[in-house]
């Protein structure tokens, strides 16, 4: 087979194996009624999305808005509400990654750098009339709401994550306006956005255009490579200001003392905010982690108030475990079980060597940067993820793999046993001759040997086994064991 067709080949397993991943084969509608008609999955997520993205009217936000001071100066409403120009145009445009998902048109970002030159000037006008307000944002503001998996075989709509693809005309006008275009803020009400816009001291023209992208969004939904009707949300983002990571977590830890007091300030505050926005808590996902010393009896009160569960494991926050414990090894076993399901994921019968080197180095090897960044992880930990990019690697591959050969010989020099395995870790042969020494008193034993005389070749090892203590040195541990087995072969000295 060609490189071309081996490459051909591993592009369309992957598509037909991402194909596969997300088709929507059935779900359960919200009066739990199973369907599994592609139009009747449409119809039922039309209906969910519809009911999601509807405003709420019963709103109480004079509170919280009114807590909010002021922080914009004169000099930066005068900065954001001056004429657009062409400049800053091309210059959000450059800023968009050229192999972005596309929108209802499907033309990516590529495709308008590939015609700029020719069609450059109209693609700028185009923007700065939207930006001014001479043309509509309704009319290049068609968003399609692709559907993708959180958890395996998702049969609720709870349960996918949507992402916003729109055009790249509203990509650039966007990014003009300093707002990115990833996430899907279901639950924000708009009057809360912009009467907080307008609390903050933004200049009320510059309110009006960015309520004018927000408001302006209609929505399709792509399921299984098909779209639905579109219809017109009443409340959500789906553009968000850069500190929308921080207004928009998923995941907050709030910390009170263990008293009815606070309890009360706490459960207050998040109904406050939750009436004023429309941002609610998921109390389904939300857990409550108790030191030793909380009473019980606050700890029922406080599940019972609160409705959630109490947890003897807070679970993870920004992708490290919040307790580590004594047992390293288990805490941070999701390293390995995460490096393993990659690995598992990676064609070894379709991919060269070259490649299989750009996937370890990029991908398996990055995977555990951050977590080790933060803890020194255990060694046997460590161990494990090597072995499995080890065995990755040296797939259907024999010939250059270190091999262990142990000769037996008696006083007379005859030879009477012999033994040959391959190095299961694999690495320098230092460590395959450290190994080996352990095997072979292994061995020796085995034979019931009164003695035994190993032959080194290495002189590093020689020296390390010659030393009262051993070094740190990465075959430090084979030599362990070979002098824990010296000293039962040679118990009297």
């Amino acid at each position: 087979m060609t490189i071309f067709g081996l490459m051909l080949a591993v592009l369309l397993i992957k598509d037909v194996g991402c194909k596969r991943k997300n088709f929507v084969r059935g779900i359960f509608t919200t009066d739990g009624e199973w369907v599994n008609l592609l139009e009747d999955i449409q119809k039922e997520a039309v209906s969910f999305y519809s009911d999601l993205f509807s405003s709420n009217d019963k709103l109480w936000m004079d509170e919280v808005v009114s807590s909010v001071q002021p922080v914009i100066t004169e000099d930066v409403n005068a900065n954001l509400i001056a004429p657009f120009t062409p400049d800053e145009v091309y210059k959000a445009f450059k800023q968009i990654h050229p192999l972005k998902a596309t929108g209802v048109d499907g033309l990516p970002v590529v495709f308008f750098h590939s015609i700029w030159p020719l069609l450059g000037a109209e693609v700028t006008t185009l923007c700065l009339d939207l930006l001014a307000g001479r043309i509509s944002m309704a009319s290049v503001n068609q968003t399609v709401l692709v559907l993708l998996l959180k958890v395996d075989d998702s049969t609720r709509f709870q349960k996918f994550c949507p992402i916003a693809l729109c055009r790249v005309i509203c990509k650039i006008v966007s990014k003009s306006l300093k707002y990115d275009m990833e996430k899907a803020y279901d639950c924000i009400e708009w009057p809360f956005l912009g009467a907080m816009l307008e609390r903050l001291g933004f200049h009320q023209s510059w309110v009006d255009l960015v309520m004018n992208c927000v408001t302006s969004v209609s929505y399709c939904i792509r399921i299984s490579g098909k779209q639905s009707e579109s219809f017109k949300p009443t409340r959500g983002l789906r553009q968000g200001p850069p500190s929308a990571h921080l207004l928009f977590a998923d995941d907050c830890i709030l910390f009170f003392r263990p008293s009815m007091d606070e309890l009360l300030h706490v459960q207050k505050a998040s109904e406050s905010y939750s009436q004023a926005s429309g941002q609610l808590i998921n109390y389904h996902k939300s857990s409550l982690f108790c030191g030793s010393q909380t009473p019980v009896a606050f700890r029922i009160a406080t599940c019972q108030t609160l409705g959630v569960e109490e947890v003897s494991d807070p679970g993870f926050y920004l992708g490290l475990p919040l307790i580590i414990g004594r047992n390293k090894r288990q805490a941070f076993s999701f390293i390995r079980n995460k490096l393993h399901s990659r690995v598992q994921g990676w064609s070894k019968n379709l991919i060269s060597y070259g490649d299989r080197e750009v996937y370890i180095k990029s991908a398996g090897q990055a995977l555990p940067t951050y977590a080790m960044g933060c803890y020194l992880l255990p060694t046997s930990l460590v161990s494990d993820l090597n072995r499995l990019l080890w065995d990755y690697w040296w797939t259907r591959r024999t010939e250059n793999q270190i091999w262990v050969e142990i000769l037996a010989r008696d006083e007379a020099g005859m030879v009477i046993a012999g033994q040959t395995l391959s190095l299961e870790i694999r690495g320098e042969p230092c460590i395959a001759e450290a190994y080996a020494i352990s095997i072979g008193l292994l061995l020796g034993l085995s034979l019931g040997a009164p003695q035994v005389i190993i032959e080194c070749d290495s002189t590093n090892i020689v020296r390390q086994l010659m030393r009262e203590t051993l070094d740190l040195s990465v075959y430090r541990f084979h030599l362990e064991e070979a002098l824990r087995l010296w000293l039962i072969t040679h118990p009297c000295e």
